[in-house]
């Protein structure tokens, strides 16, 4: 009250950004979380700091088992290698449990790895297939080709038996 009058003190605060702003986040923040490949981030004192839902359910037991799990195992070179090397990122392939992953590995920032996982258990196992097929037809190649000089060496030896016989040469 003023003078013994009643008065009203309001304010009014325009957070139609903040909401666009709120909204922009919420929609950027699902884009990991709804990634059906498992994505880890792994601080180098903290552990796993996040895992997206493809990696939880991939590996129920990451955040319990940290660096121990068969997905982050061998981390910690890689902060080194990464903030020393000027590299943006490291590649490697990994196996669990039958499994085959690729993964590219980022610094995001000094101490915090992000880890993207691809499962390449299918392509691994066409490449598997195709090697056993190459090493099929290299052995098939091998035989024939040995076939083939064994006929031309019979051939040869035929025409020198029919030399000695005095006639002439059957196969030329």
């Amino acid at each position: 009250m003023i003078n013994d009058e009643p008065y009203l003190i309001s304010s009014i605060n325009d957070i139609t950004e903040r909401k666009r702003a709120e909204r922009a986040l919420k929609r950027l923040a699902s884009f990991p979380e709804l990634n059906p490949m498992p994505i880890v981030e792994f601080g180098e004192n903290e552990g796993v700091t996040y895992a997206n839902q493809a990696a939880r359910k991939l590996f129920p037991a990451l955040e319990k088992e940290q660096g121990a799990n068969p997905f982050l195992s061998g981390l910690m070179a890689y902060f080194g290698d990464l903030e020393q090397g000027g590299k943006r990122f490291v590649a490697r392939e990994i196996e669990i449990g039958g499994r085959w992953y690729s993964q590219a590995i980022s610094l995001v920032v000094p101490g915090l790895l992000r880890i993207y996982g691809v499962d390449i258990t299918e392509g691994k196992k066409a490449e598997a297939e195709k090697e056993k097929k190459v090493k099929q037809l290299e052995e098939f190649f091998h035989l024939t080709v040995d076939r083939e000089n064994r006929v031309i060496q019979l051939e040869k030896r035929v025409n020198d038996l029919l030399k000695e016989l005095g006639r002439g040469p059957e196969f030329y």
